[in-house]
């Protein structure tokens, strides 16, 4: 299928299955259309990235990765706070609209990559050279062990320090805040003044701000870390794709992401 055609599909089965969710009656069928449901986000997030990455001039590679980026994580915010706004148990009108954007968006890139010349892969099996390539897939596993604990744990550590509801919901914001802001300048400065410097350096922070972020009590001090701390944490993920895509040729880019 290529690139192309997977993102397509995978995009147009993850609006499928997620219409198809309230007709589930059982548990098992419920975790069924749930399990195709995330096939099919994979079937589409990797053939994207390997797109990105093959039709991204090299100057400007870490760019698109952080606009890549970028749009996920406002699309996934966009896509939480509104479902939860409009769901009313019961009602299957959310899963309904919720199915048609990425049906829609699959539709478009259709229409896109029919006039996009079909490149032909080598289909030699291309080593993943881990020790070559650990800092890239050792960054890919570290940001997702950040963000996922970030997002399971942090709300929790806030409310044990004796924050507010609304004040731990808005210092979680402030967070994603620098997750989204920063990947833009970070990958432009990558892309200039080379991006392994600049991925250390987010490493530095990071490590810092583990470090910091339990003994700051104050809240506005405690706003700076976490905006800090989200800021170069996600910032880990276009430097490390990009870095990756450098040292892999490109018939076996779909593979290292994937494992990325």
């Amino acid at each position: 299928l290529g690139p192309n055609g997977c993102a397509t599909i995978g995009m147009i089965a993850a609006g499928i299955t997620l219409a198809l969710f309230p007709w589930g009656g059982s548990r098992w069928e419920w975790f069924a259309l749930s399990f195709l449901n995330g096939g099919a986000g994979a079937m589409s997030l990797v053939p994207l990235e390997t797109i990105v990455s093959r039709d991204s001039r090299p100057q400007k590679k870490t760019q698109n990765f952080a606009f890549y980026g970028v749009s996920l994580t406002v699309g996934g915010a966009l896509g939480i706070g509104i479902g939860l706004n409009l769901y009313v148990p019961g009602n299957t009108l959310v899963f309904y609209l919720g199915g048609c954007v990425p049906i829609f968006a699959g539709l478009v890139l259709l229409a896109l990559f029919k006039r996009t010349p079909r490149i032909e892969t080598d289909t030699v099996r291309i080593p993943l050279e881990w020790g070559r390539n650990f800092l890239s897939y050792g960054t890919a596993w570290c940001q997702g062990f950040l963000e996922g604990g970030m997002l399971v744990f942090l709300s929790l550590f806030l409310l044990s320090r004796g924050f507010t509801e609304s004040i731990a919901g808005t210092l979680m914001s402030v967070t994603m805040l620098g997750v989204i802001l920063f990947q833009l300048p970070v990958s432009w400065l990558a892309d200039r003044y080379g991006k392994k410097p600049l991925l250390l350096a987010c490493y530095i922070v990071v490590a810092l701000g583990l470090a910091a972020i339990p003994w700051l009590a104050d809240s506005l001090w405690l706003a700076v870390g976490l905006f800090c701390f989200g800021a170069c944490t996600g910032a880990m993920y276009p430097l490390g794709l990009s870095l990756l895509s450098d040292r892999v040729p490109e018939s076996g880019l779909a593979r290292a992401y994937a494992w990325y």
